[in-house]
């Protein structure tokens, strides 16, 4: 079953510090990479069923020219067990993405216009508790390994604010013959007026 979703992509800067971030607990810790296959996002929602990409784009380049471009708060690490509490068999490792008004707005509107073009595009974690959070690196090591991770950081105090300025569309594939999600950067659009048509 194919899935999409919608991101915010943080200025270069920021990108460059996650994937140099990852590099690092890679190299010392042996975690999995593989979720850097796409770039560093903040996630609007969890990836939905999609039949038809060409019209999720067509909405997806409406939805990003009225989106105004934005600042948002990098706020500490957190680690995440996966695939979830009840059965965990790794970790993410991710950084905490102060909410604001305005991004919990962009998430609630983001579900209601899916769902009245689309149909149910629900997905695990929308809603009123869905957590705001930049991934830096998942899977490959046991969740203790990943609290360990988060330990070695604690030293590493993280505080900082990143632009936003262009939206991604990311799609995913059924696990191909090895069991693993095939996914990648579909489309990335600017947000606002310099979205326009194209």
């Amino acid at each position: 079953m194919m899935k999409a979703t919608f991101a915010l992509l943080p200025d270069i800067e920021t990108q460059n510090m996650v994937t140099k971030l990852a590099w690092e607990i890679y190299s010392e810790h042996h975690a999995s990479l593989t979720i850097r296959c796409l770039p560093p996002h903040i996630s609007l929602k969890q990836p939905f069923n999609v039949s038809s990409l060409d019209d999720l784009a067509n909405y997806m380049q409406e939805f990003a020219a009225s989106i105004s471009e934005m600042n948002l708060t990098l706020d500490g690490y957190q680690v995440w067990d996966w695939p979830n509490a009840e059965n965990p068999t790794s970790g993410i490792l991710t950084i905490k993405t102060q909410e604001t008004p305005e991004l919990r707005a962009l998430h609630t509107r983001l579900n209601q216009e899916l769902t009245a073009r689309f149909g149910n595009c629900s997905a695990p974690f929308d809603g009123d508790t869905y957590s705001f959070h930049l991934s830096i690196i998942g899977g490959g090591a046991m969740p203790s390994q990943y609290q360990t991770i988060l330990r070695n950081l604690g030293s590493k105090s993280l505080s900082a604010q990143c632009q936003i300025d262009q939206l991604a569309m990311f799609v995913y594939d059924d696990p191909n013959s090895n069991g693993e999600w095939v996914y990648t950067t579909y489309k990335i659009m600017p947000l606002g007026a310099k979205g326009g048509p194209r």
